[in-house]
């Protein structure tokens, strides 16, 4: 690996911890509710794992691609790729964020149907 790719490689994969580390600190924070803590926790640890592999491939994918983006003219084969990078993952991470926000909804959900089905329960009786 050149140079170049050494670098795109050591900076798409600091940006790909560092979501991972925003992913877990969101699961961590709605893991409080005691509702839907259980899931919110279940859900960032799988939506983690699957942003960092998928995060990884695209990193990968395009250090690969830097040879091919230098051969170009008028392209900063590094910059392009860097915004290859940043836009692939930015565009994860929205997608991780946005499931993780569905998951502890639709746990809150039941939760609420599993209430009211209690409450009216006691009051039938």
């Amino acid at each position: 690996m050149t140079t170049p790719e050494l670098v795109l490689f050591g900076i798409g994969l600091s940006g790909l911890i560092a979501l991972c580390l925003v992913i877990a600190l969101m699961g961590r924070a709605l893991s409080a509710c005691p509702d839907t803590g259980r899931a919110a926790r279940a859900g960032a640890i799988v939506i983690m794992t699957a942003f960092s592999a998928f995060g990884f491939g695209a990193v990968s994918m395009i250090a690969a691609m830097l040879p091919i983006l230098s051969s170009q003219v008028g392209l900063s084969p590094l910059y392009t790729a860097l915004a290859f990078v940043a836009f692939a993952l930015g565009t994860g991470f929205a997608y991780a964020a946005e499931r993780l926000r569905r998951i502890v909804l639709e746990a809150a959900e039941r939760v609420a149907a599993q209430t009211a089905t209690a409450e009216k329960s006691l009051n039938a009786t």
